[in-house]
């Protein structure tokens, strides 16, 4: 079994508690994420099924933004994919960031607290 989701562009929607759906570009885990601010999903995709584990926000992808809890816990639970969502204004990423988490409640986000 190939774990490992497709990536060419595919976009992944995430809906917020106001029914705003944000497109997530899905890629593998080890991909070389680039160096802007965005909102990332890191999730295990299966069957066309796309599971949150941890919803976070960062102002440099391509910088490490997990601590070893987080990482930990994303990898127990198959982490094979991380969506990302391009956004500058980091008042606007923590806000999307919170309102996915409030709705979504990934596993990996209650382990960080």
């Amino acid at each position: 079994m190939n774990n490992t989701p497709e990536r060419l562009c595919k976009k992944v929607f995430f809906a917020d508690a106001r029914g705003c759906y944000y497109p997530f570009t899905l890629y593998p885990i080890g991909t070389k994420l680039p160096n802007k601010p965005a909102v990332y999903v890191y999730m295990h995709v299966e069957c066309g099924d796309y599971t949150p584990l941890y919803i976070g926000e960062t102002g440099a992808l391509d910088t490490p933004f997990l601590d070893q809890r987080v990482w930990r816990c994303v990898n127990i639970h198959f982490v094979n994919a991380i969506g990302v969502y391009l956004e500058k204004d980091k008042e606007k990423r923590c806000n999307i960031e919170q309102d996915l988490i409030r709705i979504h409640q990934p596993i990996c986000n209650a382990t960080s607290r």
